[in-house]
């Protein structure tokens, strides 16, 4: 069932992971073609927000911080993983690894790089704070309007 505390926490983490995305291309060396990367952020901030904090409005300001970190973190997850299985596909259309098992290996090697990548300072603080002022305006919003 649609409410105001879900639509809210949709476009809100849509846009935190969107700005997320963005700010993680500037750790990425330079020829790294990212297509529409910063869009499937968005999807998956979007779905995020909905499943996750959307339905958790109305509990107090901390369970709103802590649902609201959690849907970051959560989201910012799926977005490296997509990436990395992406990443992971490409390579193994170009005949990279051995078998199947090296691919799948090769998907938990390219998160672990590829998350080493996000431990900068403006990629953390937008997840680690933007994600909790994001689940605080919708806890608002969904008091406000539920």
């Amino acid at each position: 069932m649609p409410t105001a505390g879900k639509l809210t926490a949709a476009i809100l983490f849509a846009g935190l992971l969107y700005l997320t995305a963005e700010l993680f291309k500037s750790a990425m060396p330079p020829e790294t073609a990212f297509g529409r990367f910063s869009y499937l952020c968005a999807g998956i901030g979007m779905i995020c927000g909905w499943l996750i904090s959307g339905p958790r409005v109305r509990r107090g300001t901390a369970e709103a911080l802590t649902n609201g970190l959690q849907t970051s973190i959560t989201a910012a997850f799926f977005c490296l993983m997509l990436f990395c299985i992406y990443l992971m596909l490409k390579m193994a259309l170009r005949k990279l690894y051995d078998g199947p098992f090296d691919a799948i290996m090769g998907v938990f090697e390219l998160m672990f790089e590829n998350g080493q990548l996000m431990i900068q300072t403006d990629v953390l603080v937008a997840i680690l704070v933007g994600g909790p002022l994001a689940g605080w305006l919708t806890d608002r919003v969904g008091r406000r309007w539920s």
